[in-house]
């Protein structure tokens, strides 16, 4: 009996160590952060021929591109912590409706581009 005991106290410590292991920032970082890496590369190479024009040559397009892909990991993210699937489907198709103006709008023109003199956000009131 004390032979099972210590058996299945070894077994227990094992099974930790191995979640442990599995779980965290350390786990997320050292497995998930590379291939998504690798994945978002690969779909920037390729994204201007999934989206075509008159989109791929808009000028707001990397920003567009970029902003999708935050967004389908941040949904991927909190996918269980949402009560409706119906949720995520609004949530994207929201951003289809607003893709189009994305990829129009010139980054560089946004009041709020860091390329802009300081106060640029200053507000005044006219009279």
């Amino acid at each position: 009996m004390y032979q099972m005991v210590q058996e299945m106290h070894r077994s227990a410590e094992a099974v930790d160590a191995v979640r442990q292991a599995m779980s965290g920032a350390t786990f997320l970082r050292a497995t998930l952060v590379p291939a998504e890496r690798q994945v978002g590369k690969e779909l920037g190479e390729i994204a201007g021929l999934l989206f075509g024009e008159p989109y791929a040559s808009g000028p707001g397009f990397t920003i567009a591109f970029d902003s999708l892909l935050q967004r389908l990991r941040g949904l991927a993210l909190t996918g269980v912590l949402r009560t409706s699937p119906h949720t995520a489907e609004q949530i994207i198709n929201a951003w289809v409706f607003a893709f189009p103006a994305l990829c129009a709008h010139d980054p560089s023109r946004n009041p709020a581009h860091p390329s802009r003199k300081p106060g640029y956000l200053k507000v005044g009131i006219s009279k």
